[in-house]
């Protein structure tokens, strides 16, 4: 895992919601179990409601995450 802006900064990565954390996992659409461990862990650790936890591709034109939050976040109990 790598830690890019510190928290109490915004981010850079979706207009209109720069003042939220973004998360990102390197790789297309390929990503590893290790990498899912580490979002559930990351996403846990937040303790924010599962409603709060979306996609780029919901707010904006990008295809990122390229994997279903909805269904990562099912699968996983969130």
């Amino acid at each position: 895992m790598q830690t890019g802006r510190p928290l109490e900064s915004y981010g850079a990565h979706c207009l209109g919601y720069n003042h939220y954390v973004g998360v990102c996992l390197i790789g297309i659409d390929e990503f590893t179990t290790e990498q899912f461990n580490s979002l559930e862990t990351l996403i846990r650790g937040f303790t924010v409601d599962s409603d709060k936890v979306i996609g780029h591709n919901k707010v904006s034109p990008k295809t990122c995450p390229n994997f279903s939050v909805e269904a990562f976040k099912l699968a996983r109990e969130l």
